[in-house]
């Protein structure tokens, strides 16, 4: 039919003198094929397309939101840009690629100061995430700029406490290094695999970064290794392997009110962090303890935990600010988030269990605004139990998650029992566990790629797939844009499917 049209309209065009309004042309390739030889263009607000003018679909590239469409051209979106002005607001970037795509760059001559690097997979603009990125050898990941010379001060475990810890003469201990660190020297470098536990806690009193790679560090007998004093204000910590105390009252690092402690690309082993009053973000950071233990302890304060593997240990939090997205929590016998009060949003999680009578997250009496979604909840025991995978009251939001928990009882019994939408249940769940707009029963055999190996990715058959809620959220747990494709109907639980 688009073929038949095509020849009428060029017939049309070839055989009478008036012009015909209703065919148009923009290209001269176009334009020749009608036998004309200059542009009809069509009217403000219309765009011409199969030589037919039609509503105009954009003005920009910004406006084409589709994957297969993602760029504007003569006011309609198209699969592939020709030249750089293409790509005017594309998402992709403002070069055209010889594939036809929009991208951020080609070389780092391409990218701004802010982010200096052109990736050469991903052909956009970033900054450094590897200190050999760096002419300083420093890179500061948490946030992706690499340190100037002049900001650094030097600690090494064989260094000696004189002089100003240059890289040539590097101190010994970072309660001396912290005397040298002002508001424009404001990085303290440590080199090497390990650093002598201080004898005494070190008040961090000023902003100020300590970065290692890998350096692991214990913590004083009787006390915290680091306490992030109110006058400090902004504190980040990476590279650390922080060696704690196997008392789970005995807090590693103590957060107080008025300063924000960073936390990334570090390690926790048996190492707590106790938040009163202030802020802790937590990022590609590894937490590691006994089943008993809490890696945050928070009160009154706020908690970001971003791309975290929780492993035997927990987050319990009273009256705070908690934001979880893409952390993994593995095999935790005495819950992964215990939170009164305070508001939770907890979202692009993985939540594993090997004891079949574990009881997993407990919120209560949460603020407005409160929500758990398109998490996956397993247990791996194989037993059917009557395990709780989350306990909550009216105060939160529960949707588009993934129980696959073998639980008679997996949003809890009585005043802890959750009410969910557009989640999927497992056939061990009670029918007034699974009531609820958009739920799913299904045989949990079908949800995923390989349970027993533990690949939760879903299944091709998964019911999980595009029966999620209408509101959704940016990314999946890999990072990955959601829904996808962009328009569709987003898939249930942390992953979405290619």
């Amino acid at each position: 039919m688009r073929t038949l049209s095509l020849l009428i309209a060029i017939a049309a065009a070839a055989c009478i003198t008036k012009r015909n309004e209703a065919v148009c042309c923009v290209s001269e390739a176009d334009c020749a094929r009608l036998g004309v030889d200059e542009p009809r263009p069509c009217e403000v607000g219309q765009a011409c397309k199969d030589f037919a003018c039609v509503a105009a679909e954009c003005d920009t590239s910004a406006e084409c939101t589709s994957p297969a469409a993602p760029v504007c051209i003569d006011h309609l979106c198209v699969a592939a840009c020709r030249v750089d002005t293409d790509c005017a607001g594309a998402a992709g970037g403002p070069r055209c690629a010889e594939d036809g795509a929009c991208v951020g760059c080609f070389s780092h001559t391409d990218c701004p100061a802010g982010a200096p690097l052109c990736d050469a997979e991903d052909r956009s603009c970033r900054g450094c995430e590897a200190d050999a990125e760096c002419a300083s050898g420093v890179c500061l990941e948490a946030d992706a700029v690499c340190a100037e010379p002049g900001q650094l001060v030097y600690v090494r475990n064989d260094g000696v406490d004189i002089g100003s810890c240059t890289r040539d003469m590097p101190c010994q201990t970072l309660s001396f290094a912290l005397g040298q660190v002002t508001p424009s020297r404001d990085v303290i470098r440590v080199v090497g695999g390990s650093l002598s536990t201080p004898l005494t806690t070190i008040t961090l009193d000023r902003a100020v970064t300590i970065d290692a790679s890998n350096t692991a560090i214990g913590k004083p007998f009787n006390g915290p290794l680091f306490s992030v004093g109110s006058l400090s204000r902004f504190v980040t910590l990476g590279g650390l392997r922080l060696l704690g105390s196997s008392n789970p009252s005995d807090p590693m690092i103590t957060v107080a009110s008025g300063s924000l402690l960073r936390v990334v690309r570090s390690v926790l082993d048996t190492a707590m962090i106790d938040v009163a009053n202030g802020g802790l973000e937590l990022r590609d950071v590894r937490a590691v303890a006994g089943s008993l233990f809490a890696a945050v302890q928070c009160t009154n304060g706020t908690v970001s935990a971003r791309r975290v593997e929780f492993e035997h240990t927990a987050i319990h939090a009273t009256n705070c600010q908690l934001n979880v997205s893409r952390c993994r929590f593995d095999e935790i016998s005495d819950g992964s988030i215990t939170a009164q009060g305070g508001a939770a949003i907890f979202e692009n999680n993985l939540v594993l269990q090997a004891y079949e009578l574990a009881d997993t997250l407990f919120l209560m009496n949460m603020a407005p605004g409160s929500r758990v979604r398109f998490n996956t909840f397993v247990n791996t025991s194989g037993v059917v139990s009557s395990g709780t995978a989350l306990s909550c009251d009216a105060t939160l939001e529960v949707s588009s998650n993934i129980f696959a928990y073998g639980s008679a009882y997996p949003l809890g019994t009585a005043a802890g029992m959750c009410r969910a939408t557009h989640s999927l249940f497992d056939t061990a769940a009670n029918p007034e566990q699974t009531m609820g707009q958009g739920n799913v029963v299904a045989d949990a055999a079908t949800f995923f790629v390989d349970r027993a190996a533990q690949d939760f990715h879903l299944s091709a058959a998964s019911p999980a797939r595009a029966a999620a809620a209408a509101a959704s959220v940016a990314d999946d747990f890999d990072g990955k844009r959601r829904p996808a494709p962009a328009g569709s109907r987003a898939d249930i639980g942390c992953y979405e499917a290619p």
